[in-house]
């Protein structure tokens, strides 16, 4: 059965401005920029240890930290480039070496994805740890997050909707997750898909089973309840007493 989500939530926000410092957390730890030295740093900060980990004479920005992990932009030239850094071996690799590249992520395992402007517009690309490769090919796609093989990321299409989207790697396939402006900014934890904080009904492996209708501009919102009565009346179409109960009546039919 098919079946439409869209519902309104407001975008959860992965940078967060205190003190005038912005700072990415992660589980035990956080990265923030600073003014060191004439430059804007990166720094990584464990409990009461802070130490500067970008290189000296740059300007950074847009650090996120997960796992063993630190990801930036770094601008070279007037021109921003991506880099990730290990933590344990405090070493930096640069990712990218032309056009404007901005607002990296990355995952536990050292996957990354960012948003590069190519073809006059905002693309999503992405490191799998060996290679890397483009999603996004049409409209404007940005403010991508990643784990593990799965890529969530906003995009607006020729008509001119934004629209909150999620990628397999593995089946190199897309599916729409909710329409609107206030879902420009999706984030993934634990298969889990948020908005503002708030957990989507579905996670990602659901949204690659069940069989959904792509999103239109022209629909009109369902609500969460729709949604979870939806899902409760698949549940009993598959479940052994509805099969049993289906039998028996084609049995008694005459």
């Amino acid at each position: 059965m098919k079946y439409i989500l869209i519902f309104t939530l407001i975008i959860f926000v992965s940078f967060i401005l205190v003190t005038k410092t912005l700072f990415a957390q992660g589980e035990s730890q956080f990265v923030g920029l600073e003014n060191h030295n004439g430059f804007t740093t990166v720094y990584l900060q464990s409990g009461e240890a802070k130490e500067f980990i970008s290189k000296e004479g740059y300007n950074f920005n847009n650090p996120r930290v997960k796992g063993d992990y630190v990801v930036w932009a770094k601008e070279v030239g007037g021109v921003w480039q991506i880099e990730r850094y290990h933590i344990p071996t405090k070493t930096t690799i640069q990712l990218t070496y032309e056009r404007n590249n901005l607002s990296p992520s990355v995952s536990a395992d050292g996957r990354v994805v960012w948003e590069s402007f190519v073809d006059d517009s905002w693309q999503i690309f992405y490191f799998d740890t060996l290679k890397i490769e483009r999603i996004t090919d049409t409209g404007v796609s940005i403010n991508a997050d990643v784990e593990n093989e799965y890529i969530v990321f906003a995009q607006k299409e020729e008509i001119g909707e934004w629209a909150a989207k999620i990628y397999s790697v593995a089946e190199r396939a897309t599916k729409d997750i909710a329409v609107g402006t206030e879902y420009q900014n999706p984030v993934l934890l634990d298969k889990a898909i948020t908005f503002d904080g708030e957990t989507f009904p579905l996670n990602v492996d659901d949204l690659f089973t069940l069989d959904l209708v792509p999103l239109t501009s022209n629909i009109q919102p369902v609500t969460i309840e729709d949604i979870e009565a939806e899902i409760e009346s698949l549940a009993q179409q598959a479940s052994p007493d509805s099969e049993e109960s289906n039998s028996s009546s084609q049995q008694e039919a005459p």
